[in-house]
């Protein structure tokens, strides 16, 4: 995302369990199905690992158990 990691956005994901944030993984294999947009599958919450860059801010989630 075009997200800074000093922004008030890119604060937010970082430090979203601090802040009482839940953060939710959904996941689609392909874009479209059968000429629609395809349904989204639903991982479970993720929580923050790390992140590099910014403007895109690449980060890594860990699924929670």
């Amino acid at each position: 995302n075009a997200t800074d990691p000093t922004s008030k956005r890119g604060q937010e994901i970082i430090r979203h369990a601090a802040l009482g944030i839940d953060i939710h993984l959904f996941v689609r294999k392909n874009k479209l199905a059968a000429g629609k947009a395809a349904p989204f599958t639903y991982h479970g919450r993720v929580v923050y690992e790390s992140h590099q860059g910014s403007q895109p801010m690449s980060v890594v989630f860990g699924l929670t158990a």
